[in-house]
């Protein structure tokens, strides 16, 4: 027998699941593609981090999950979470301003597809994005890796480079990631002798400081958010914050698991905090703050020895992505 195919048939279909997210055969998908996902910020593709959205929304943030299937077997093959968003974009010729556009802008949240098929899944995505949603002019891949696969394809792909503009905003910046080990003495063993004496001895100082020796309090549920918030308001300028997260943030996340933060305190007294969230195997943290009084201490230093010491022993953390900053020390 003959049979004639069609040239261009599409191997992949898009689907909008955002009211189907939580079926089981979506869901198991979702975290396949979870346990591969190579996303410096797993935290933000998660179901969870999904339902904190819905939760928090104040009715002005739209977002969607989108599901690609294999169009010959049905499987799910592609779970997409979006977001939608303004943003500005500056562009400039040396000093002179040429132009700054504020443009409706399409986040994958995670920056790295979920997809586990051939790039073509991802070039139907987009074909679809910006057909379903005419008055969006980008996709935004905020933590997209510049050594990545994800980036080598764009880069190198003419189909993408037919249709698209590649825009980096602000040049590349380094993510800096710890990689945690089977056990603390194994983490330690990446220092040399004098480096792990010397974090020893801070650490040791730093507990020692005061009148009352300082404990470490892990910070997860949502009962403990205002204590977090009460430590961390004793330890920033009071202009700050307006600025910072709340506490229905906090406690939204805690909900849903993603909350995981440490009080460095002696007695009712703050000394130091890390404010992190969490995925299975990834913590993030946001801010680290300590108290004047223990910064000759390496108080930022120590909090987070202290909180590794605790990952370690307690959770099957993978890495702790400091984000883009550049810390001296890690």
């Amino acid at each position: 027998k003959m049979i004639l195919l069609q040239k261009n048939m599409q191997k992949y279909s898009v689907e909008n699941a955002t009211n189907s997210r939580n079926d089981a055969p979506i869901l198991s998908a979702w975290r396949e593609l979870l346990a591969v996902s190579a996303s410096a910020e797993k935290v933000y593709q998660t179901p969870e981090f999904f339902e904190f959205l819905i939760d928090t929304n104040n009715g002005n943030d739209h977002i969607e999950i989108l599901v690609i299937r294999s169009s010959d077997t049905k499987h799910i093959v592609g779970v997409i979470p979006i977001r939608f968003r303004r943003q500005s974009f500056r562009f400039s010729l040396g000093l002179r301003s040429l132009a700054q556009p504020t443009l409706e802008v399409i986040t994958l949240l995670g920056s790295v597809p979920l997809i586990s098929v051939e790039h073509a899944a991802f070039e139907i995505l987009l074909k679809y994005l910006f057909e379903t949603y005419p008055s969006c002019s980008a996709l935004s891949m905020p933590s997209l890796g510049r050594d990545s696969d994800w980036h080598a394809y764009i880069q190198a792909s003419s189909v993408l480079e037919s249709a698209y503009c590649r825009y980096v905003i602000e040049q590349w910046r380094e993510c800096h990631l710890i990689p945690m080990a089977m056990n603390f003495e194994a983490y330690l063993q990446r220092f040399n002798s004098k480096k792990r004496f010397n974090l020893k001895r801070q650490v040791r100082l730093l507990r020692e400081f005061g009148e009352v020796d300082m404990q470490l309090d892990r910070i997860e549920h949502s009962d403990q958010i205002p204590a977090l918030l009460a430590a961390r308001k004793s330890l920033v300028p009071a202009e700050w914050l307006p600025q910072l997260l709340g506490q229905k943030i906090f406690q939204g996340l805690a909900k849903q698991g993603l909350f995981l933060s440490y009080v460095l305190r002696a007695g009712d007294k703050a000394y130091a905090v890390i404010v992190a969230t969490r995925s299975e195997n990834k913590l993030l943290i946001h801010n680290i703050y300590y108290h004047p009084d223990v910064a000759h201490l390496s108080a930022g230093i120590s909090i987070l020895y202290m909180a590794i010491e605790d990952l370690i022993s307690n959770f099957h953390m993978e890495s702790i992505d400091l984000g883009y900053s550049n810390p001296a020390n890690n």
